[in-house]
């Protein structure tokens, strides 16, 4: 049960009707003292009492097994006089490389923890220890022992894929599709003593959330870009204008369809509405759309999101009419 090796459960039941013969006896011897007191025959009863002390609580009382069993006299505030039992209990002493059983006359390890108030869990344990070195008492060290169930998340990184796209300008790149982390659930079985981690048992992982490539396009050479679709830049009209970049605002375009990549707005009184473009750095277009700030040699390219816009930023590009 402990470290303390009490005695075998077995041998409970016995030592109780040892224990029980011996209040028996105890109860009788001193009513012996009391009726030899009041009938005048012994005159110093505190002898008698003494007397009864050293054969009955100091000297070991043999049992049916030959263990010897102690009594105690104890007093408790508030509560008065109490007797507590001893027993004899096997001690294994492991010294040099060799165990020694020795037996002596103890408390039982239960009897003391009841009255210290303490009770043990179903992982529990008692260790005892001495300090030879010093003065201090004997220590009854309870560990308690817990053991639960953890999870820890651990980031899964995403994958970057290039793809080539044609209406990017040569080197030019333009993120398609952000990527994002996945997310890996770790199960530990963690087991404490008095708080303290003892033992990390890794009870198995699985991906809560799968990670997303990060798709990036990658401009190519402009031949290249119009050979792929039958047009050529040669001989055609080109105009240097600011351009800038806008996202989704929920409302439709001056055409009357919604935003879209690809679609670009102008000051129509210099491109037409409807007219097919080609944009350095964007790619092929058309005028879809118009804004208040877009006067003259100014173009605003639709992209998905601010991020883009933001990396957009504010340049000076060529814009070739196709029309």
């Amino acid at each position: 049960m402990t470290k303390l090796e009490v005695l075998e459960l077995a041998e409970v039941k016995k030592r109780r009707r040892s224990k029980g013969a011996a209040i028996c006896t105890a109860a009788a011897i001193f009513m012996l003292v009391l009726f030899v007191q009041f009938s005048g025959a012994l005159t110093e009863p505190g002898a008698a009492y003494g007397a009864i002390w050293q054969d009955f609580f100091v000297n070991p009382v043999a049992t049916e097994n030959k263990n010897a069993i102690r009594f105690t006299v104890g007093y408790r505030k508030g509560e008065g006089l109490f007797v507590q039992t001893l027993e004899e209990t096997p001690i294994k002493v492991v010294v040099d490389g060799t165990s020694v059983v020795s037996r002596t006359t103890l408390p039982r390890l239960e009897d003391i923890l009841q009255d210290a108030g303490v009770e043990l869990g179903p992982k529990d344990r008692v260790e005892v220890r001495f300090d030879t070195s010093s003065d201090k008492m004997p220590e009854l060290v309870v560990v308690r022992v817990n053991t639960r169930i953890v999870t820890e998340e651990e980031k899964i990184p995403f994958q970057v894929k290039s793809v080539q796209d044609p209406s990017l300008a040569p080197g030019s790149t333009r993120i398609k599709q952000a990527g994002q982390e996945g997310v890996l659930l770790k199960k530990y079985e963690v087991t404490t003593e008095n708080g303290e981690v003892v033992q990390k048992k890794k009870l198995g992982s699985e991906v809560i959330k799968e990670p997303v490539t990060q798709i990036t396009a990658v401009g190519v050479r402009s031949k290249t870009k119009l050979a792929s679709r039958g047009v050529s830049l040669h001989n055609k009209r080109v105009l240097k204008m600011i351009a800038t970049a806008y996202t989704h605002t929920g409302n439709p375009t001056a055409s009357g369809v919604m935003p879209y990549v690809g679609g670009v707005a102008v000051d129509p009184k210099v491109i037409p509405l409807g007219t097919e473009l080609y944009v350095e750095g964007y790619g092929y277009a058309k005028a879809v759309d118009t804004g208040g700030l877009i006067k003259g040699n100014r173009i605003d390219v639709f992209l998905e999101t601010a991020k883009e816009c933001y990396q957009w930023g504010r340049r000076e590009v060529k814009v070739y009419i196709l029309d």
